[in-house]
């Protein structure tokens, strides 16, 4: 699956892990390598993948089936923020492995930081799906929303919402003012409560 958002002035494709970052670009014929071009590739993947050549190429590693965590929103936040706000740049691809989950959530968490309800709003209605499927199936266009999905997670751990509200406030410091306090969520959530006695 692969959609295309318009953001500013950069194109963000959120899809599935990129076939020419899997078996090579010289094994795909020429119109599957094309798909695959980009300038900068952003990945939320279980496992690590090669970078391609001369390509802007960062990974957050998320497991499927687990909680993402405020870290990997922060600096998924920062990332796409410093290429499109700061960089500009024109093409990018944000991917995890099946493009239905993770990078759709990790878009959605960016929508949510640094656009109003109306600003991101009008991005997800305007986006372009880029491969076609048998609407039989399924009612594509609600299929795969990134508001939707990062609502989900915020409703499970409302705190987070700070955490975007911090971000949008201070778009490149170190949020020192909150740092305590995201500190303290993730060491709640996560730490193991014996090493904490």
């Amino acid at each position: 699956m692969r959609v295309s958002y318009k953001v500013k002035d950069s194109v963000i494709v959120v899809r599935n892990r990129p076939k020419t970052l899997s078996i090579g670009e010289e094994e795909l014929n020429k119109d599957e390598a094309k798909k695959d071009q980009a300038d900068a590739f952003l990945g939320v993947t279980d496992t690590f993948c090669v970078a391609p050549k001369g390509k802007i190429f960062v990974w957050f590693p998320w497991n499927e089936g687990r909680d993402p965590i405020p870290e990997m929103f922060y600096a998924c936040n920062k990332v796409i923020n410093w290429w499109t706000h700061y960089q500009k740049i024109k093409n990018i691809q944000i991917f995890c492995d099946g493009g239905t989950h993770r990078s759709v959530t990790v878009f959605g968490a960016f929508l949510m930081t640094y656009f109003t309800k109306e600003e991101r709003e009008k991005i997800v209605a305007e986006r372009i799906i880029l491969d076609k499927y048998d609407k039989k199936d399924k009612d594509w266009t609600r299929w795969a929303q990134p508001l939707d999905y990062i609502e989900s997670y915020l409703e499970k751990f409302p705190q987070d919402r700070l955490l975007f509200k911090a971000m949008k406030q201070d778009q490149l410091g170190r949020l020192d003012g909150h740092s305590r306090g995201i500190y303290d969520i993730v060491r709640e959530r996560y730490a193991d409560k014996e090493l904490q006695k």
